[in-house]
């Protein structure tokens, strides 16, 4: 324990001889009277500055929360990181495009010719649309109708499997036709393309302006069997669609 010792202090005017307590570690009171603490008058501006700043920067905040909040984030918009962003971004680009590849494919299969098919076929495919009552599927900008595969005298005495094909262009642009497009299906699912050398066979390939129309005959010169046939169109490598006549034999 500190010792405390008590001295007169010879200096008070009042000859009181008041005493002052001093311990060690401490600093002696002059006068009797206890040290002045520290002036805040140096302080006292920088606490008022800071103070006027701090509704700045509570606003700030308060702007960026609302904008996070709009944009439907929970937290602070410099929360988010940029990757994640960029994330949510693309995927939205990649909702959209699926959405309008959906839209489209449901506009075509409502706008034109064709429907699902009905009986079921030797390689049959989702994707598949059978001529409607009239013999016709619209594809690719071009509409084609089709007559039963039919006994047809082949121009040697023999006979031979042809239908009569009809091309027509409905869009506005030049669109070309290919016999190669075509392939007979017979009822044990082998396919053979039209032969474009065949003397039956009339349908080649070429070209139709906007508005233009082709007819020609594609023949398959194998044995008739019987059973179900089918025509198949399918006019791109990038579609997955077939335009599909069935003949019963």
């Amino acid at each position: 324990m500190g010792v405390h010792s008590l001295k007169p202090d010879p200096d008070r005017s009042d000859g009181a001889g008041a005493t002052s307590v001093s311990s060690p570690g401490s600093r002696r009171a002059v006068g009797g009277r206890a040290p002045a603490p520290a002036s805040s008058t140096t302080a006292a501006p920088a606490n008022r500055a800071r103070h006027a700043r701090a509704p700045a920067r509570t606003e700030r905040s308060r702007r960026r929360n609302s904008v996070a909040t709009a944009l439907g984030k929970s937290g602070p918009a410099d929360s988010v990181p940029f990757h994640h962003r960029k994330g949510r971004f693309l995927g939205a680009v990649v909702v959209v495009a699926l959405a309008l590849s959906v839209a489209g494919y449901l506009l075509w299969r409502g706008s034109g010719p064709g429907r699902p098919c009905g009986p079921d076929y030797v390689g049959e495919q989702v994707s598949d649309v059978c001529a409607d009552e009239r013999g016709t599927v619209a594809m690719d900008n071009l509409t084609v109708s089709s007559t039963p595969l039919a006994a047809t005298d082949n121009g040697t005495g023999g006979l031979t499997l042809c239908s009569d094909v009809t091309l027509s262009n409905n869009s506005d642009s030049k669109q070309d036709y290919n016999v190669q497009d075509f392939m007979i299906q017979n009822a044990e699912g082998q396919q053979d393309p039209p032969d474009p050398a065949a003397i039956a066979g009339t349908l080649r390939s070429g070209s139709l302006g906007p508005g233009g129309t082709k007819t020609g005959r594609i023949c398959d010169d194998r044995p008739a069997q019987k059973g179900l046939y089918a025509l198949i169109y399918a006019p791109s490598l990038f579609d997955s669609r077939r335009g599909i006549w069935l003949s019963q034999r």
